[in-house]
């Protein structure tokens, strides 16, 4: 086998296992160098491949390997590729000293509190799963990875498997700490735990006697105990969860302890993917139409931090599992990628940040749109919605179009996100409306604003829950990264929409449209139309009861930062002026805030008496 795909140069066989062969191959002349496993020669091996496939696309760990590509070959093989991580088995690793090995087992656990986040278990722990390069272990084969079923079929390598599961348990989270334990007895005294050449063998070991302990010179008492607990035949008396664990071994060790705060804060920083079923259903329909020869031409559009490459990358992973073959490219000013669009399978051209195209780009993916006609092929792009989204609407109408329009996540949405990236919460409601009050519900700043509660202990976790300190919200401020992300959504903001956002940031409660003509002092005309043009924009959202407010806390803080202090005295002056008879309280606010002491007292006194 030279080639497989029409693509995938073959270097080496690596390994064959139940599920298929492992190869290192080589992505095209100049591509990188990548593992590439290919399904046994039936569709239940090719299903299986699949599921893998899908189970590692939706976890992005650093501890866990990378997938790249998922297709099927001419005939009818399934095959999927990801890194190509060059180590050895965990056992067979030389660990320098007690600290490296424990580092590396605190990033083992960190991993598996992430995989257990997601409902997953990863069912096949074993040395040979667990490689270690350049003294990180990186997890593989999730082959039997997957959401814990009832009765399921009993599969893994028969000494590292959870003695519970040969009697018809349910797997959880235990069941790979009992795998993780047997590893790590392995690696200490160089012997599996318990021997036995059947499953019937090794649940009489079980039944009969425990492990020897790992009571060698070298061997720390407290970390012999951790093993040993992992190794408990009844999973009531293991080790719940990968955390617990690391908690105990964190009292070893202070790299561990260190890696201790990055495991229950893991999850956060990879948030699930929510409010966007009705779209990706849309972009699987067209992907079903392109399978029987139309071409069709996606635009998703929206701002900086909306969700639109999240969304595109969801059609590439549902369209590699149909069959696609599937090209993303990246446009800068510079670069013109050459493509060749025939094909055995239909193609998928995902194109990100499209609006960036200069004329010869915008030029060549014409041609491509009209080369796709002949060539089943969708094309997606995403776009920030503007100039450059116009023309390349222009310049591509040459086939069947669709543009999807995303919007930030509603309060219900961002408390499915948020849910998804913290679990466990106490008072879900105060957190979400915290964490929407910060980001007006766009996903980036979700993630931004759950990041920066975390760092700055104003979430905090108790109990395995996770608590909001309400009172100390003000010392939330916007990230590097969300600071780049406000500047570039003020880029093109008009002077008129500029002054609409430095009062909206300076109010409680939202304003009026009335209100705003009074403080801005300009015309009827003049101001819904630069009102109207900030609220399609997603700058401001128009809420019940004809009353608007700026989107999120961290672009009001962001612009109230960036203006003069004499600036925000004036505008407070001026918003005072404006709310002293309808809203006299908040008018003394708005006067002592502007620098006006007197004018605020009297304010109070008139509403004292």
């Amino acid at each position: 086998m030279k080639q497989i795909a029409g693509r995938y140069k073959v270097i080496e066989k690596l390994g064959t296992g139940l599920s298929g062969t492992v190869f290192s191959v080589k992505d095209g002349p100049k591509g990188p160098t990548v593992a590439l496993k290919l399904s046994n020669p039936t569709e239940d091996s090719a299903h299986h491949l699949e599921k893998e496939f899908f189970t590692l696309s939706q976890l992005d760990h650093p501890n866990i390997v990378e997938i790249f590509d998922f297709g099927r070959t001419k005939n009818r093989r399934a095959y999927l590729t990801m890194e190509l991580v060059k180590g050895k088995p965990f056992t067979k690793h030389r660990f320098k000293d007690k600290s490296k090995l424990y580092d590396a087992i605190a990033q083992i656990l960190i991993a598996l509190e992430y995989i257990h986040s997601k409902g997953l278990i990863h069912c096949d722990l074993k040395p040979e799963n667990i490689l270690i390069k350049k003294g990180a272990p990186k997890l593989l084969d999730f082959g039997l990875a997957g959401v814990p079923e009832e009765s399921a079929e009993v599969k893994g390598t028969m000494h590292y498997i959870a003695p519970e599961l040969f009697r018809g348990a349910r797997p959880d989270p235990r069941t790979d700490l009992y795998s993780l334990g047997v590893v790590l007895y392995e690696t200490i005294m160089g012997k599996l735990p318990l021997e036995g050449d059947s499953v019937s063998e090794l649940l009489l070991s079980h039944s009969r006697s425990k492990p020897p302990p790992t009571d060698k010179p070298n061997v720390d008492p407290e970390f012999s105990r951790i093993i040993m607990k992992l190794l408990e035949v009844d999973p009531a008396y293991r080790y719940d969860t990968a955390e617990t664990v690391l908690d105990e071994l964190s009292e070893l060790m202070p790299v561990a302890r260190k890696k201790s705060r990055r495991a229950i804060t893991a999850p956060i920083f990879t948030s699930p993917f929510v409010g966007r079923n009705k779209e990706l259903t849309r972009l699987e329909e067209i992907l079903d139409k392109c399978s029987v020869g139309d071409t069709q031409v996606v635009f998703i559009t929206g701002p900086e931090g909306i969700g639109k490459s999240r969304l595109a990358n969801e059609a590439k992973i549902r369209a590699q599992m149909k069959g696609f073959r599937t090209v993303k490219i990246q446009f800068d000013r510079d670069q013109t990628p050459k493509l060749d669009l025939s094909s055995e399978a239909p193609n998928l051209l995902l194109i990100e940040d499209a609006h960036l195209a200069g004329p010869s780009q915008i030029g060549y993916l014409s041609s491509l749109v009209y080369a796709g006609l002949d060539q089943p092929s969708a094309f997606v792009l995403t776009c920030e919605p503007g100039e450059g989204f116009e023309d390349l609407k222009k310049h591509l109408a040459v086939a069947p179009s669709t543009h999807i329009a995303l919007k930030s996540l509603s309060k219900t949405e961002t408390k499915d996100m948020v849910q998804g990236m913290l679990l466990a919460m106490h008072n879900p409601e105060e957190i979400t409306k915290a964490v929407y009050g910060l980001s007006g519900g766009l996903p980036l700043l979700v993630e931004e604003a759950v990041g920066s509660m975390v760092g700055a202990d104003i979430l905090q976790r108790k109990r395995k829950r996770w608590h909001l300190k309400s009172e100390a919200l003000k010392r939330v401020k916007p990230s590097e990264k969300s600071e780049w992300l406000l500047s570039g959504q003020l880029e093109n903001v008009r002077p008129l929409e500029m002054e609409i956002l430095q009062i909206a940031s300076l109010l409680r409660g939202g304003f009026t449209r009335e209100m705003l003509r009074d403080v801005v002092g300009i015309s009827d005309d003049d101001a819904p139309s630069a009102l109207m043009s900030l609220v399609s924009s997603g700058l401001i959202g128009e809420e019940t009861g004809g009353r608007f407010a700026i989107s999120n806390g961290y672009l009001a803080s962001f612009i109230r930062d960036q203006m003069l202090e004499k600036r925000q005295r004036a505008l407070h002056l001026k918003i005072g002026a404006v709310l002293e008879r309808s809203q006299p309280a908040e008018a003394a606010r708005h006067y002592m805030l502007g620098g006006d002491k007197e004018k605020a007292f009297k304010i109070g006194l008139k509403q004292a008496r």
